[in-house]
């Protein structure tokens, strides 16, 4: 009896690895080289293989040390003499390390110049109709950021040049967008936020050339001008200049499409939302700016002592215009308050189930002052009536000594 339980207790031992393997072993792993980025190999694949199966110690840690960090990189030459992956893809037990690039190599390769927008060259593309030796190493170096050139040397005939000539292939000069596939939404940022710009939309009615070099060169952040000089006909104003298209100084919306809602944020109370889109239903965005608010971020803040006296939001909510600036304090300010303690964790006040109930100046400002890290209170302090504690005493509301998740995310 005690034989047979010990043959089933070392065949479950020799099973174990076999069933255990796939819940723990990672299976893709990524291995970065020091010049042709990284190579990605499949634990998985390599297990289903007879040659390997589940026998770990196949590979562990004779070829390959378990500790990713203790693997030296090799080159190709090496991995040739045997060494790393060269010890099993030798062209006898596995194909050539030397044979098909793309089988660990190539996929997608995203060109950033740092001059315009990135540029992708599609690996899958070309080795459909190339082999990797009619590129490499003649026309690219198979090595990261070794083939920087520019449109000038590829129009004389290098790089992409080298077949893109308008006869082997469409020209390098030709379509734009072919290569410059990021060239199609651009976020340029301003003092009034960020302005979109589509490429899409505009290289659907002109040709590239109609606006690069000479209107805007082709590089990233060199076509900073504000509104004045559009105004005067440069840069988007040479087209938007209300005949040709519609003028820089019609509908601001048009462009700057962040213009919508804002949160402004203030010294003492917290954040205050402002909808764009709720104003320009009933005004012209030339009635606020830019006389009531400069159109420049953070160039606005006032208090609420101005606005009663006029200024700012108050030129229109005065109580006659607009409803008043001190009417209702949860148009612009309240939300949920998040006060964060180290001890007793994340505290969340919901103004909403307060204002349903109660009006501001039943709290504002005798047993909260409306600014930000002003009411720091203990828990004594609010048993005794202070706070919090002057509702909930467990009378008028729940005492803020009886259930503690109440209030505290536990």
């Amino acid at each position: 009896m005690k034989r047979r339980w010990m043959i089933l207790t070392i065949l479950l031992l020799v099973a174990l690895p076999s069933v255990l393997y796939g819940r723990w072993i990672k299976d893709k792993v990524y291995l970065q080289t020091d010049s042709v980025g990284k190579v990605e190999f499949s634990h998985y694949t390599h297990m289903e293989m007879k040659s390997v199966g589940k026998n770990c110690p196949t590979c562990h840690n004779d070829v390959f040390h378990i500790v990713t960090k203790k693997n030296p990189t090799f080159i190709m030459g090496e991995m040739m003499d045997g060494k790393s992956c060269g010890f099993c893809h030798n062209g006898k037990k596995a194909f050539n390390v030397s044979g098909d690039c793309t089988t660990c190599h190539a996929g997608d390769v995203e060109i950033n110049y740092g001059t315009s927008e990135k540029v992708v060259f599609s690996h899958d593309v070309h080795t459909e109709m190339f082999g990797c030796d009619e590129c490499h190493s003649d026309l690219f170096v198979a090595e990261r950021n070794s083939n920087q050139v520019g449109m000038k040397k590829m129009e004389d005939g290098e790089s992409c040049g080298a077949c893109h000539d308008g006869d082997t292939a469409f020209g390098v000069k030709s379509d734009c967008g072919s290569c410059h596939q990021g060239a199609e939404d651009i976020a340029m940022q301003s003092t009034v936020g960020e302005i979109v710009f589509s490429h899409q939309i505009h290289a659907g009615m002109f040709g590239c050339d109609e606006c690069h070099p000479g209107t805007f060169r082709a590089k990233a952040n060199s076509n900073q001008v504000g509104m004045k000089k559009m105004e005067a006909g440069a840069s988007c104003g040479t087209c938007h200049d209300g005949d040709t298209a519609f003028g820089v100084s019609g509908d601001c919306n048009t462009c700057h499409t962040t213009a919508i809602d804002l949160a402004i944020q203030t010294q003492t109370v917290g954040t205050v939302a402002f909808s764009h889109s709720v104003h320009t239903e009933m005004f012209g965005c030339d009635e606020c700016h830019p006389d009531t608010f400069k159109a420049k971020n953070n160039s606005n803040q006032v208090g609420m002592k101005k606005m009663e006296a006029g200024e700012s939001c108050g030129a229109c909510h005065d109580g006659d215009t607009a409803f008043g600036v001190t009417e209702d304090c949860t148009t612009c300010h309240a939300g949920d308050i998040v006060y964060v303690d180290e001890d007793a964790g994340n505290i969340t006040f919901p103004h909403e189930v307060h204002t349903e109930m109660f009006g501001c100046d039943e709290c504002h400002p005798d047993l909260f002052q409306p600014e930000r890290g002003a009411n720091q209170v203990t828990m004594e302090d609010m048993e005794e009536g202070e706070s919090c504690g002057a509702c909930h005493d467990g009378d008028t509301a729940f005492g803020v000594a009886e259930d503690c998740e109440s209030c505290h995310e536990m």
